[in-house]
């Protein structure tokens, strides 16, 4: 059975069609039943009508009213009348019925003669003298004409209801579908179908929604990616530029002096290129749905990794005070894992806690174990995160409006690749964010027991 997306339960298409079909059998037959039966009520009185009439036909014969009384005999029954020499005396159809064979003629002395076709030869006498012979087959009756009269009419006026009822159920939806379909395919990607039912159509058009939307937000992800990659590399090309042109003028010691801000400029242009690639490379291994993400996974000693990260970015933001709290057991510190993945991402979240938080405002990292697993959380006293944004702040490419208007850099890679490092690992990342107040991003990955 169809289930809308809303929970409620409504028949499949095909259960409508077959509901149509059936309809229209039992209208036909219906009207079938009440024309034959209208037949069957009127078509023997007139056939009585009719025999009490031929049984006068000697006397009518006699006094000259034969034509005039064959004609009303025409709506139940052709008949012919000839004399003794085969002479046509009157008839109601043409052309008139064959006169009787010499044999018909011998056998009709004993009574009616039955002739192929439903033709019966009957003797026409009148005190015992033979005036000639009636030739009479029974006529297509008015009542069974006016009753598949009515049956046409019933069922045309039934097939355009079922054709109003199809175009309402199946046309109209599809065109609506296909217009929307033909209005993306040509770019205009706020087209949606407007359709909304609980039936198989329903889910169609609900499934073509759903997938312009998630288009629309990707052309959309692209378009902030050009900006943000456009704005990141120019301010690094532009600095190797001028180092470049003073030592083109022979100035050594300024071009000198700026290698070490050109080196700066291209490892940060090469972090950018890494993330975009590896982002990329585990969104196509997620997709792709073959099999597990590909990763170098080793023996990873989480809480050392968590130190190193952290003394790094203590190294890089001398100005920042990070406070590092490991809570694990000595002997559990392990996990299987790829190291420069997982370190790559945990340095991502610190560095977006670095950018997003006042200068000197403190950075929390805190290493706990619970449940088999080890939890990583990151706690920054920033400028938070508005509700509104928080469930597409793992999308690639991302960046709260607040963060653009402060000009923080990043192009918004930081939490989707942390999101598909952590995932990639079977672990789990959340975040909580408020105002003004700071961000805290939790994840969590499995613990190794070495012993197993």
């Amino acid at each position: 059975m169809g289930v809308s997306s809303g929970g409620g339960r409504s028949a499949p298409l095909v259960l409508r069609l077959y509901a149509i079909g059936i309809v229209t059998a039992l209208v036909i037959a219906g009207s079938w039943f009440a024309a034959h039966t209208f037949v069957r009520t009127r078509w023997p009185a007139g056939s009585a009508m009719a025999l009490e009439i031929l049984r006068d036909v000697p006397d009518l014969w006699a006094h000259g009213q034969l034509e005039e009384t064959v004609d009303r005999l025409g709506r139940f029954m052709n008949v012919s009348i000839y004399d003794t020499q085969g002479a046509l005396v009157a008839t109601n159809i043409k052309p008139p019925l064959p006169f009787p064979t010499p044999d018909e003629q011998r056998q009709a002395e004993e009574g009616p003669v039955q002739r192929g076709g439903g033709i019966v030869v009957n003797r026409v006498q009148r005190k015992q003298r033979l005036l000639g012979y009636e030739v009479l087959t029974p006529a297509f009756p008015a009542p069974p004409f006016r009753g598949v009269m009515m049956d046409l009419g019933i069922i045309s006026t039934w097939i355009c209801i079922v054709g109003l009822l199809m175009w309402r159920t199946l046309v109209r939806p599809l065109q609506e579908i296909a217009a929307a379909a033909r209005a993306f395919g040509e770019g205009n990607m706020a087209a949606r179908t407007g359709v909304d039912r609980p039936d198989e159509i329903g889910q169609v058009a609900r499934a073509f929604d759903e997938m312009s939307e998630r288009v629309a937000r990707s052309r959309e992800a692209e378009r902030e990616l050009l900006a943000s990659m456009s704005h990141e590399l120019r301010t690094p090309l532009a600095r190797i530029r001028v180092a470049l042109d003073l030592a083109a003028e022979g100035d050594a010691a300024t071009a000198r002096a700026s290698l070490a801000d050109v080196s700066e400029d291209l490892t940060e242009m090469e972090t950018l290129m890494s993330s975009i690639f590896s982002t990329t490379r585990l969104e196509m291994a997620a997709a792709a749905g073959d099999g597990p993400v590909p990763l170098q996974r080793g023996d990873v000693d989480l809480p050392a990794l968590v130190e190193k990260a952290v003394g790094h970015q203590r190294a890089q933001h001398r100005g920042r005070t990070y406070t590092l709290n490991v809570r694990a057991r000595s002997t559990v510190r392990w996990i299987c894992a790829d190291a420069i993945l997982v370190r790559r991402a945990i340095e991502n979240l610190l560095d977006n806690a670095h950018k997003y938080s006042p200068a000197g405002a403190p950075v929390a990292v805190d290493v706990t174990e619970e449940a088999g697993a080890f939890q990583v959380a990151i706690t920054d006293q920033g400028f938070g995160i508005d509700a509104r944004d928080l469930p597409r702040i793992f999308t690639p490419f991302f960046r709260a409006d607040r963060s653009r208007a402060r000009a923080t850099g990043g192009v918004g890679l930081g939490l989707a690749l942390a999101k598909r490092v952590v995932e990639a690992h079977g672990g789990q990342i959340a975040v909580s964010s408020q105002l003004d107040v700071g961000t805290t991003v939790t994840f969590s990955l499995p613990i190794l027991e070495r012993a197993a």
